[in-house]
């Protein structure tokens, strides 16, 4: 089991070779793929940002197209997911250590971890540092980087 932080769905919509490659590949192995309503958030943030719209408005609709089918692809087969108490547990540990460490990260980072290592899931990003913070916190994170 897959889930994709949000830089990664931000480079399948920018149609990254390399990540749009790896997507299929696990989707083409059955393996589920799985996001959060954080990611989504982050996600239509974006697409409400007017530099965004300004500087590429022809981009926003087809993106935003591909978003929505993804989403409702995955909402179809209940892989869009929320913190759940187990996670939450999980959470307070990962934001207490990293607090105490000095080592803050942004919340919705540690939210994706929290959710990944409650449910034994690997998490896929490019953002080295914040996961493998979590991960000196937190061995059992399995992450991927692309």
């Amino acid at each position: 089991m897959y889930l994709l932080d949000t830089n990664i769905i931000i480079g399948i919509l920018k149609l990254k070779q390399e990540f749009v490659k790896k997507y299929k590949e696990i989707s083409l192995k059955s393996q589920p793929i799985y996001l959060t309503t954080y990611s989504l958030s982050e996600i239509y943030l974006g697409f409400h940002n007017p530099e965004f719209k300004q500087s590429f408005p022809k981009k926003v609709k087809i993106q935003v197209n591909l978003f929505n089918k993804m989403v409702k692809n995955l909402e179809a087969q209940k892989r869009i997911i929320s913190l759940g108490v187990e996670d939450a547990k999980i959470l307070g540990k990962l934001l207490y250590s990293l607090k105490a460490k000095g080592n803050p990260i942004p919340l919705i980072d540690a939210l994706l971890g929290a959710i990944s290592i409650s449910r034994k899931m690997t998490l896929i990003t490019t953002d080295k540092a914040h996961f493998k913070a979590l991960k000196a916190i937190e061995n059992t994170l399995k992450v991927e980087f692309w």
